[in-house]
């Protein structure tokens, strides 16, 4: 369950899933491009990384 703090008890859990999956492909497909590795774990765990700084800068704090 994912849960945003000091708001509504509501699970994101398939809303950011969604999001990472699709970040996911497209850090993928960028990295092709580059030559780059395209391992779906690494690329996905790059996609988490990206969702927690937007979500640090946007003052949000997910907590799972």
């Amino acid at each position: 369950m994912i849960i945003f703090k000091n708001e509504l008890p509501l699970d994101h859990t398939e809303s950011i899933e969604s999001w990472v999956n699709l970040w996911t492909k497209s850090i993928q497909e960028d990295n092709e491009e580059c030559n780059m590795g395209t391992n779906w774990d690494c690329c996905k765990e790059t996609a988490w990384n990206e969702l927690e700084w937007w979500l640090e800068d946007n003052n949000l704090e997910m907590i799972r």
